[in-house]
């Protein structure tokens, strides 16, 4: 039956660097958490949530970059291995 098989998760890492000469504002909505990413810093983007819901939304607007989670996913972002947010 169905009940036996554990829902489907979905988990996906992405690897974002600015490479730009300045800081850009990255938005985790949607818990409205806001984060800056130095020039020439790169940051580990992890997501994970029920693959049933949707998937990870990315939005730039000059210089700020947009992530749109889904219903009860959870978004987490490290810097050289510690965690920002």
């Amino acid at each position: 039956t169905y009940g036996k098989y554990k829902k489907m998760k979905s988990k996906q890492k992405i690897i974002y660097q600015n490479s730009s000469d300045e800081a850009i504002k990255l938005i985790i909505e949607p818990w409205g958490q806001e984060l800056y990413i130095d020039s020439k810093v790169k940051v580990e983007i992890q997501i994970e949530g029920g693959s049933e819901h949707g998937c990870l939304m990315i939005e730039s607007i000059q210089k700020t970059l947009v992530l749109y989670g889904w219903e009860g996913s959870v978004i987490n972002v490290y810097q050289d291995g510690e965690k920002n947010f």
